[in-house]
């Protein structure tokens, strides 16, 4: 399983934790609803999000962190997220409810790992789009820091068979409203990942018809032909572990 971790896009990295405020007052939490219900509100109708991204890997074996950058593209329905990375070298991650899949075009190669269900996925796009309304189904509201231009929201999950994967979150937001600006995982060996987002562009029902077609395509690409595709099936209590 281990191995199946270092292709997926958040869940990498080693950090020595900060402090970490696991229980708010109820005001605070008032607070963090709120914001929660706020962002929420900002996604409804959002039937894509597209974004650039830099995404930072810390790693107690190496001194500087592994920083990939690329372009982030997340559809609500059906449920899918895929990130184009360009450097250090290009990749395309692709994963959905059942599938997570790996494409190296320089080396034109693959790897596809198929799940009963991918709860781990599920859960990450949830955070992306309206759904995070009902976020407090699977993380509990554990801390809260207020800027004037950011505000950081602190979660933990609830499920602790699947706190190996994804221990405690933290989102990052825009403190006017202008949406999602950096999402940290951190698992339970305190390994994080975290990825900040920038020009982000909302596409919605009523959007033009030429936004609306603009890059609507990349998330069901087929392969090329001459690509080699290894397929895994992962079980269904080891995709949950």
């Amino acid at each position: 399983m281990r191995s199946l971790l270092i292709c997926l896009p958040f869940l990498l990295g080693a950090f020595h934790p900060g402090p970490q405020q696991d229980q708010l007052t109820d005001t605070q939490l008032a607070q963090a609803r709120l914001l929660v219900e706020k962002l929420a509100k900002s996604l409804e109708g959002v039937q894509r999000l597209h974004a650039d991204f830099v995404q930072e890997q810390h790693s107690l074996l190496m001194s500087e962190p592994l920083t990939s950058k690329g372009r982030l593209h997340l559809r609500a329905s059906p449920g899918c997220l895929l990130l184009e990375l360009s450097s250090p070298k290009p990749a395309i991650v692709r994963s959905d409810s059942t599938s997570h899949q790996v494409y190296y075009p320089e080396a034109k190669k693959a790897e596809r790992y198929l799940f009963a269900s991918n709860e781990i996925a599920k859960t990450l796009l949830s955070i992306l789009t309206a759904d995070i309304s009902e976020i407090e189904k699977a993380f509990d509201l554990t801390g809260l820091s207020r800027g004037e231009e950011l505000t950081t929201l602190e979660l933990r999950l609830r499920d602790i068979k699947k706190r190996k994967l994804v221990d405690r979150l933290s989102l990052t937001l825009d403190s006017k409203g202008n949406g999602l600006r950096q999402i940290v995982f951190v698992n339970a060996e305190g390994e994080r990942t975290q990825m900040s987002l920038s020009n982000l562009r909302q596409v919605r029902a009523d959007s033009p018809a030429t936004e609306r077609k603009k890059e609507s395509e990349v998330f069901d690409r087929p392969l090329p032909e001459g690509v080699r595709l290894v397929v895994h099936s992962v079980p269904a209590q080891a995709s949950g572990e």
